[in-house]
C-alpha cells in the first residue's frame, strides 16, 4: 500500500507542478516496504530527488 501512497503522491506533484510533493512521492515508493508500509524519509533524501526530478523536467540543467 506505501508504494501506491507513494505512487499517487509522485503523479499528484507532476500535475500540480510542484516538483518537492513529485520528489517525495518517489522517494516513498523506494522507502516502502513489501508489507506495504513506508518507512520514515528524510527531507536529505527528499531534497535530493527533488534535484533529479527537476533535471527530469529540465528545470535545471544536469550537473556533468
Amino acid at each position: 500500500m506505501g508504494d501506491k501512497i507513494g505512487k499517487v503522491t509522485e503523479v499528484v506533484g507532476r500535475v500540480t507542478g510542484d516538483r518537492e510533493v513529485e520528489a517525495k512521492g518517489r522517494v516513498e515508493q523506494d522507502a516502502a516496504d513489501p508489507e506495504g508500509s513506508v518507512e520514515e524519509v528524510s527531507e536529505g533524501e527528499i531534497e535530493t530527488e527533488r534535484q533529479i526530478v527537476r533535471g527530469d523536467h529540465g528545470d535545471i540543467a544536469p550537473k556533468p
